[in-house]
């Protein structure tokens, strides 16, 4: 999906933008997720996040040191955690992903960079791997010699492309795994599916069907945030569309690669605005890092086998970081919207005007003592719920008890969206939570 700016994820994938980094269905697109596109500032909009935006080299010196004294430690994480589901789709298991860009882009050498080195680094191995991709291999990148359009869509890429893999012999071959990625300057203007880079999209990425081959490729806009500059930004949002365009390469096609949350946790897409991998940690500028082996910004992804075993769920986890988080138990059948369609989730009914106290449940994956939570709305600037706690501190293992008062219902959602924060020495974590009617 499309990234926006506080690094948010959505049916278009994760990426930079001024409006387009952190992107989210429900606030950026009527409710209605489209794969492969990173959408504009997301529900999630207003937090600061650790302080900081991005994780230096892999390491934050605020967070709390791990706890190592020998002996053993069982994490207390919440039975059913958030899993993104593979729809039976096609995967790009042995990607060459190739860079193209145009004459004059000024982020050239460093986006090259980028695309020849992700694929054999620690980062690209643990965020791939778990779902059957291996290392990605480069093409020698393509630079153009025609000027970038002022104006496109992304069906006139689709054309473009087509045209340019017939003739420029620059372009890599399509088929065996080659994936093109296509960075644009900041002086083109982009649309797709309604939305418009760097303002309610950030970068995202698709598939064209060429000569009978299915082509995946990505769109990077080069958009600058509140987060980062313009080449940090490209490389983050390059990052997140690379790892999407191999574990889900046909976003609207059928069937789907890893393009959706499970059922019971779908409100965590339709409230940060996309299922894919990339998108359910993009609304955090903490996911957002420099790894030792790339010496570029890019963005750490959702791990499945993380999250169950109660590590932290956006990986490569950070240096020195000892993940700790508050999870609300919902056990309701919850309507929400997704567009024009209402679908369930899971959530905890609550009529409006009435209030209902559910059970939070603290784990960390070490000793790190006690944190503090407190719950907010989301989006942060909303009065739509009002909380109370019986106490606002807690270990691993322990349940605190949340009292939800429902003041009005968000028309979008057809509920409300809230969060979890817990904080302790300098670090945040947040958790989703959803009320329906």
């Amino acid at each position: 999906m499309p990234a926006t700016p506080g690094d948010r994820g959505a049916a278009r994938d994760a990426g930079g933008g001024t409006g387009a980094d952190a992107g989210t269905g429900a606030a950026g697109n009527g409710g209605q997720v489209v794969p492969g596109k990173n959408l504009g500032p997301g529900v999630l909009g207003g937090i600061d996040i650790d302080g900081s935006d991005e994780a230096d080299a892999g390491v934050e010196a605020s967070l709390p040191p791990r706890v190592d004294d020998g002996g053993p430690w069982t994490v207390a994480v919440p039975s059913g955690m958030p899993q993104v589901t593979n729809g039976g789709g096609p995967l790009v298991t042995s990607p060459r992903f190739q860079s193209v860009t145009f004459p004059g882009y000024d982020l050239t050498a460093d986006v090259d960079d980028l695309v020849a080195k992700i694929g054999a680094t620690s980062y690209w191995r643990q965020a791939t791997f778990e779902y059957g991709i291996g290392p990605a291999a480069a093409a020698p990148p393509a630079h153009l010699t025609e000027t970038a359009p002022t104006n496109t869509s992304d069906g006139q890429i689709q054309q473009w492309l087509a045209s340019e893999l017939g003739s420029n012999s620059a372009f890599a071959a399509p088929g065996s795994g080659t994936v093109y990625v296509l960075f644009f300057p900041s002086t083109t203007n982009i649309t797709f599916e309604g939305e418009q880079s760097c303002f309610t999209m950030g970068a995202y990425h698709n598939s064209v069907v060429i000569g009978g081959v299915s082509v995946p490729y990505a769109v990077v806009p080069e958009c600058a945030s509140d987060q980062r500059g313009g080449l940090d930004s490209t490389t983050s949002a390059a990052s997140h569309e690379m790892i999407e365009s191999v574990t889900d390469p046909s976003p609207l096609g059928t069937p789907l690669g890893y393009s959706g949350v499970d059922p019971a946790h779908l409100y965590f897409q339709l409230v940060l605005g996309g299922g894919e991998l990339a998108d359910l940690c993009a609304q955090w500028p903490s996911s957002f890092f420099t790894p030792d082996d790339l010496h570029h910004v890019v963005q750490r992804t959702w791990s499945n086998r993380a999250a169950v075993a109660g590590r932290d769920p956006c990986q490569p986890e950070l240096d020195g970081e000892t993940f700790f988080n508050a999870v609300p138990v919902l056990t309701d059948t919850v309507p929400i919207n997704q567009g024009t369609q209402s679908v369930t989730t899971q959530g905890v009914i609550i009529a409006s005007g009435a209030s209902r106290t559910i059970d939070v449940q603290l784990y960390s994956e070490a000793d790190v003592g006690p944190w503090t939570v407190q719950a907010l709305n989301a989006p942060v600037y909303a009065d739509n719920l009002s909380f109370s706690w019986d106490r606002t501190s807690g270990n691993n293992g322990d349940t605190l008890h949340l009292t939800i008062s429902v003041n009005s219902f968000d028309p979008t959602l057809g509920g409300d969206a809230f969060l979890i924060e817990s904080t302790l020495d300098g670090e945040t974590n947040y958790w989703l939570g959803y009320v329906g009617q």
